[in-house]
């Protein structure tokens, strides 16, 4: 069989870091395109293919108002009225992800004198370490200090953050995993 398909999630929430809300939005989308080879009589195939994630991305932006306060590196941070900080981040992948899957069934049944079926496939997609990129505007200072456009403290601890993220991405985030049940009806 030859199978195309896409998918499609989003999730919008705002959190918190000290005492200052920041918005962050998680896509995952992606084209697919992949081959089932069926090795035995049965309904077992294993499947390669490519997946196109696109769409997948996850990025925040925090806009810091004066008297509120984050935490970057159990450090925490202010900014004042007449320069407010704020800051934007977001993730990026590979273009292209090699997919391998094993799975039971077919989306159209091969036994003519069956009408439904209910296919189930595992597997995962490679597509390299996701990296986190960081980029800011305004002042921002320690709480207690004053404010500098760019203090030396807070860019080596949110250096540090960066890489402690991209450091679990690059060990945690590698593969995507596929997890598929599909029901399918011949008319």
């Amino acid at each position: 069989n030859i199978r195309a398909g896409v998918s499609y999630f989003g999730y919008t929430g705002t959190y918190k870091t000290g005492n200052s809300p920041f918005d962050a939005h998680l896509r995952l989308g992606a084209a697919r395109l992949g081959v089932d080879w069926y090795p035995l009589a049965g309904g077992f195939h294993v499947s390669l293919g490519m997946l196109v994630p696109e769409l997948t991305q996850v990025t925040a932006s925090l806009n810091l108002q004066p008297g509120k306060t984050i935490k970057v590196e159990g450090a925490e941070y202010t900014t004042d009225s007449t320069n407010p900080f704020r800051g934007t981040a977001h993730s990026e992948i590979y273009p292209v992800a090699p997919v391998l899957t094993v799975g039971w069934g077919n989306l159209i049944p091969r036994n003519y004198h069956r009408r439904w079926s209910f296919p189930i496939e595992v597997g995962a997609a490679y597509q390299g370490p996701p990296t986190v990129h960081v980029s800011y505007t305004g002042d921002i200072c320690r709480v207690g200090h004053a404010c500098h456009p760019a203090d030396a403290g807070f860019n080596q601890n949110l250096n540090t953050a960066i890489r402690d993220a991209n450091s679990n991405l690059d060990r945690y985030a590698r593969f995507y995993p596929i997890i598929t049940a599909g029901v399918g009806c011949r008319f």
